[in-house]
């Protein structure tokens, strides 16, 4: 492991994300990504969830990120790796090529494991979205994607900047 693979996991540590940026570190060990992304889908919608590290600056970036209309209201509980299922699913991604969509600029990614393998034919993405606010039209919460790794319209292009050209993501839920 790097240096700056060392210096990631003590930053990851002091925000509870150590144990799912090593799986990450492990799982891609070759890789040269600079940007290495956790969703915590332990935490609450309404909260800062997805964690950008970034090596080369030995820096960690917060922001909002939505869940699965049926993976739960405030807090995702219910994954599934199922077409039409509008769930979330877990597991490890890796970045794959971007596209101009529904959602305007957007980032395809590919599921690397069984629970999220299907994430392509899914079209599970990371794409902008303006419900991704704390307390989407009062509930408390933010708003819900299909699946999508949905964030707010004004960090899209700081969060697609970051995580273009194959970094990988992991989103990760204690229970499962």
């Amino acid at each position: 492991m790097t240096e700056r693979m060392e210096f990631a996991l003590a930053l990851a540590a002091n925000i509870g994300q150590r144990d799912a940026l090593a799986r990450l570190f492990n799982f891609a060990s070759d890789s040269k990504a600079n940007y290495w992304a956790v969703v915590d889908f332990n935490k609450p919608s309404s909260e800062n969830r997805l964690f950008i590290f970034d090596l080369r600056e030995g820096d960690v970036r917060e922001y909002l990120v939505a869940h699965g209309k049926k993976s739960g209201e405030k807090f995702a509980t219910h994954f599934s790796n199922e077409n039409g299922s509008n769930c979330s699913s877990l597991g490890i991604y890796k970045t794959a090529e971007e596209y101009h969509g529904n959602h305007g600029r957007s980032l395809r990614i590919d599921g690397l494991e069984s629970a999220n393998s299907n994430a392509r034919d899914r079209d599970v993405v990371i794409h902008a979205a303006e419900y991704v606010v704390p307390n989407y039209e009062g509930t408390g919460r933010a708003g819900r994607s299909e699946g999508c790794f949905a964030v707010n319209s004004a960090m899209i292009t700081e969060v697609l900047d970051q995580l273009t050209g194959g970094s990988y993501l992991i989103a990760w839920h204690e229970e499962e």
